[in-house]
């Protein structure tokens, strides 16, 4: 037994995670920021989860508890990255060029 409750937080988020995650990401050789700018952070995972969600369209409201928000403004603008999302069904509806 840890004595953790369900609602305790998994991780600790600090310099030293941190840290430790940009050597990690420096020795598999990924980039901590990319072409557009964006960093590989724990925010970036954060974000991902709540991409995957969206996508699979489980409620909004789920979505931002489980991220712990309390302004689902928070959760569909800082944290959806529609950019993350297959295009397939916007591109669908349009017209075909010949």
């Amino acid at each position: 037994m840890t004595g953790k409750k369900g609602s305790d937080r998994v991780f600790d988020f600090n310099y030293q995670i941190t840290r430790e995650l940009r050597k990690d990401l420096e020795r598999a050789g990924i980039p901590y920021k990319d072409g557009l700018g964006r960093s590989f952070d724990f925010h970036a995972f954060k974000k991902s989860g709540i991409t995957a969600l969206a996508q699979a369209k489980v409620d909004v409201l789920k979505v931002r508890d489980l991220a712990e928000h309390r302004d689902v403004r928070l959760t569909t603008t800082a944290y959806h990255d529609a950019m993350g999302q297959p295009m397939d069904e916007v591109f669908a509806g349009m017209p075909k060029i010949k």
